[in-house]
């Protein structure tokens, strides 16, 4: 069985912790070791999907009041707030997920690592497409307004959302477990906010978990679907990150892709 890399780069700010995922699926080659990284947000930080048009749905300009950095993901998807969350991120080929080059398939093998992980917490977490009665639908610019088949549901509830990107051989997949809910702060900055956004989103504080943020992680690791080994970023990988902070993840950037 192959094993995988596992990165923890601890807390970083949002232009980094998106340049370094992009860095990682660049310099993921033909033989390259699959990645597992686990990573926080500090300070508060918004991402944006690749195809959305910011005056749509956010106030930029109350996020540049707040101080709240904007960056756009390299995957779809909506809107995120992310503070006080787990995040993760992975980069693979279908081979190492053992599906086939479906991104459903794919979406069901690494999002089936969450709910172990919601398990291990003593939580009954299921996929939407599993819980009776739950309402799919609304590409919504706010990524937790939005019911996809994989999400993931407690207690009648989604808690965090995932986002993927196919390269050619490459399945690239990000996602967010909210330890506090933040869809207050979040919905604050939404042009509109979506209806009932409060009441059908939850976090691991509200369902009773109160735990380190060393813990959680550790225990995100052991709930994996393979074997990690510890390892670090690459000189490549450190490398075009850099160049991609200095080039494209950096204050206003998203401003550059607002028009197209």
């Amino acid at each position: 069985m192959t094993k995988w890399r596992l990165i923890d780069t601890g807390f970083l700010n949002g232009y980094e912790n998106m340049a370094l995922d992009e860095a990682l699926l660049i310099n993921f080659k033909e033989g390259s070791s699959p990645v597992l990284r686990l990573y926080g947000w500090e300070p508060a930080a918004v991402s944006i999907g690749r195809f959305q048009k910011i005056s749509d749905f956010l106030n930029a300009a109350e996020c540049t009041a707040r101080n709240i950095p904007i960056v756009r993901r390299i995957t779809g998807g909506g809107m995120i707030y992310h503070h006080k969350e787990l995040t993760y991120s992975i980069v693979a080929t279908p081979e190492h997920l053992g599906v086939s080059k479906k991104p459903a398939d794919a979406y069901r093998k690494i999002c089936g690592f969450l709910l172990e992980f919601y398990r291990r917490l003593w939580m009954e977490a299921d996929f939407a497409m599993d819980t009776k009665g739950w309402q799919f639908g609304g590409r919504e610019n706010f990524c937790f307004a939005a019911n996809e088949q994989y999400d993931i549901v407690i207690n009648g509830k989604k808690i965090g959302g995932n986002a993927q990107r196919w390269l050619k051989n490459a399945v690239f997949q990000h996602g967010s477990i909210p330890v506090e809910n933040c869809i207050e702060q979040a919905s604050s900055l939404l042009i509109s906010k979506p209806d009932n956004i409060l009441e059908s989103s939850t976090s691991l504080k509200e369902q009773g978990v109160d735990e380190t943020y060393r813990y959680l992680f550790t225990l995100m690791k052991d709930s994996f679907l393979a074997k990690t080994y510890d390892d670090a970023l690459t000189d490549a990988e450190k490398a075009t990150m850099n160049e991609l902070l200095e080039t494209k993840y950096k204050p206003d950037s998203w401003k550059n892709y607002e028009d197209q």
